[in-house]
């Protein structure tokens, strides 16, 4: 799947990265999971504290805080030359 990046929501000016994957449990049914990457520098680490709501068939979603359930992204899709970007 290709991956999907948005900007942070309000002030913020962190960069994230959905990538969404196929995990195997037979071989007749996969299970969907997306995963939120942040941006720092060069290195997109995984982001354990957020959680996503959205849809990945219209490739928009919200990505909130685990604690407070905040939103701190807010990604649509949008189509670019050299990347599909949410």
């Amino acid at each position: 799947f290709p991956a999907f990046t948005g900007d942070g929501k309000g002030l913020s000016v962190i960069k994230w990265v959905i990538r969404s994957r196929s995990l195997p449990l037979s071989i007749l049914s996969t299970n969907k999971c997306v995963e939120v990457f942040m941006n720092c520098g060069f290195l997109f680490k995984p982001c354990a504290d957020f959680e996503i709501e959205g849809s990945f068939s219209e490739r928009c979603c919200t990505i909130y805080t685990t604690t407070t359930h905040r939103p701190v992204a807010q990604v649509k899709r949008k189509w670019s030359a050299t990347e599909t970007m949410l």
